[in-house]
This record gives C-alpha cells, sequence and structure tokens, in this order.
C-alpha cells in the first residue's frame, strides 16, 4: 500500500484490529521474527538482506512508488529461494510483477489474486500475462491457502492452479 512520504501510515494498525499476527514498521536492520507481519513505511524500500534482517532505504523509486513491492519480493527471491511466496492482490500499475517474476526464477511460489474477484484488476491480470503463477485465488480463500502453504499441506479448495483457463 503506498502512503505519501508525508503521511503516516496506519497500515499496521488496521492489521492489527484485523488478525492475530502482531504487524508493524520495523526499524532497519530488525531481525526478522517468525509470525511477525512487516510493513514498509512511507517513503522506504523493505528489503530482506541475507542475513534474515530488515533494510529500510531511500533508493530510487521503482515504478514511480517508495516502497515498491519489487523491492521486497526481489530481496526474498534471493534471500530465500524456493521458501518464497509472493501475493499480488487488487490494485493499479504493475508494481510487484517484476519481483514476483524473481520469486518464480529463484523456484519460489507466485499467488495472485483472480481478476473476477477485485476492484483494480490491473495488477493480477498484468502478473498473470508475465508471470507463471501457481495459484489463483480469490481474497476471501487467501489465508486459507497461505497457511496451508506455510504448512507444507494441500491447498484448499477454491484456489486455482495456473492460468490461462
Amino acid at each position: 500500500m503506498h502512503v505519501p512520504a508525508w503521511r503516516r501510515s496506519e497500515l499496521p494498525k488496521i492489521l492489527n484490529l484485523a488478525g492475530t499476527l502482531p504487524a508493524v514498521h520495523p526499524t532497519n536492520g530488525e531481525l526478522i521474527e517468525h509470525g511477525k507481519i512487516y510493513i514498509a513505511p512511507p517513503d522506504r524500500h523493505l528489503q530482506i538482506d541475507s542475513g534474515d534482517k530488515i533494510q529500510l532505504w531511500h533508493g530510487p523509486k521503482e515504478n514511480n512508488f517508495r516502497p515498491s513491492i519489487n523491492v521486497l519480493f526481489r530481496s526474498a527471491a534471493v534471500a530465500y529461494g524456493p521458501r518464497v511466496t509472493g501475493v499480488i492482490l487488487t490494485g493499479i500499475l504493475e508494481d510487484g510483477v517484476t519481483g514476483l517474476w524473481w520469486i518464480k526464477r529463484m523456484s519460489g511460489i507466485a499467488v495472485v489474486q483472480d481478476p473476477e474477484d477485485v476492484k483494480f484488476d490491473q495488477m493480477p491480470r498484468t502478473a498473470l500475462w508475465h508471470v507463471p503463477v501457481d495459484y489463483i485465488v480469490k481474497a476471501a480463500d487467501a489465508g486459507s491457502l497461505l497457511a496451508d502453504l506455510a504448512r507444507g499441506g494441500t491447498p484448499i479448495k477454491g484456489a486455482d492452479k495456473g492460468w490461462p483457463k
């Protein structure tokens, strides 16, 4: 979610009200903890280094955004390879597509929200056009799919395999 540099992000607060996993804006150099949601603060890219540390930086914008999900996805793909799952949800423009491609290139899993289940379909459709996606899922089923994938189980009913149909 892109928040202007001059504005405070309320996303961690919103996610903390919606679920059981704690969501935070991390600090630069913070070690990644299992079971925690990290949200890039406004005007900072969030990336992961090979030592399981979060790096926040004010690098060049990507697709006109900072933070850009491409930065996070690329760094996670390089750091964790096949253990990464990238998810593209509703949105406009193409942010996330290049990063999702990197996740697939490093043998990770690509999940895209069903374009028929979104308010803005440009990001999911662009991802489906350019990336060999593993799962297409409705928003209501995304949490269950991700939980099943994290446990190494069989994906839920409601997640379609591959695209196009």
